[in-house]
């Protein structure tokens, strides 16, 4: 699906925007449950919350997609192993602790495989570092860890003060994932210009022996 990195960053993008919505929601169901008790209406952030969550996974599942095929390309432009087996491109995301690396790691041997500098016969990957990939990530796991840290997250909010906390965490978990869209769609340009500048041949089909070059 030649769309696929498009597609992508549009559902990343969707997913800022429910979170964004859905912050404002928390602030308007504290503001209504401070001023006017009787006219909260919890259900109003359940649904929104709601589609927040589906969105999320929609861009969460396709992004994953696009890394798996990225990196299936990757592993074809040069023969110099990754760190990561193809199956933590999905289970990097899943298992705790291994998380909180594992898929920069990934995405960090994807750019140095995937850039024309390195060869198709190369033995290691260059330790390439990606400003971009640094920003991405690096906001990604505060936004992550600032939503998990509202104490609110895996109970009903009932009181204003609850409410309230939940507001602000949302709020600067909200920020950090706006600036972390921003990277994760110029991850996705930059992954994708540096493959389409190559030739799209396999490295076990290159021939660098002295004999081809004479």
């Amino acid at each position: 699906m030649r769309d696929l990195p498009k597609v992508t960053s549009v559902l990343v993008w969707l997913a800022v925007l429910g979170q964004l919505l859905y912050t404002g929601s928390q602030w308007h169901a504290y503001v209504v449950l401070k001023d006017d008790p009787q006219r909260f209406d919890p259900v109003a952030i359940n649904v929104i919350d709601g589609i927040y969550g589906v969105v999320g996974l929609a861009a969460a599942v396709t992004f994953i997609v696009w890394l798996r095929r990225v990196r299936a390309a990757a592993e074809r432009f040069t023969k110099a192993p990754h760190r990561r087996s193809r199956g933590w491109v999905i289970g990097g995301w899943l298992v705790p602790i291994v998380s909180l690396w594992f898929p920069k790691q990934i995405v960090d041997d994807i750019i140095a495989a995937s850039d024309p500098r390195t060869s198709p016969q190369a033995e290691t990957l260059p330790p390439l570092r990606s400003s971009v990939v640094q920003v991405w990530w690096a906001t990604w796991i505060a936004g992550t860890l600032v939503e998990f840290a509202d104490p609110g997250f895996f109970a009903d909010q009932q009181g204003a003060r609850d409410l309230l906390t939940a507001a602000l965490a949302t709020t600067a978990s909200a920020v950090l994932m706006v600036v972390c869209a921003v990277y994760a769609v110029r991850v996705i340009q930059l992954i994708t210009n540096l493959q389409a500048s190559r030739p799209h041949t396999a490295w076990w089909e290159t021939d660098t022996s002295p004999a081809s070059a004479s």
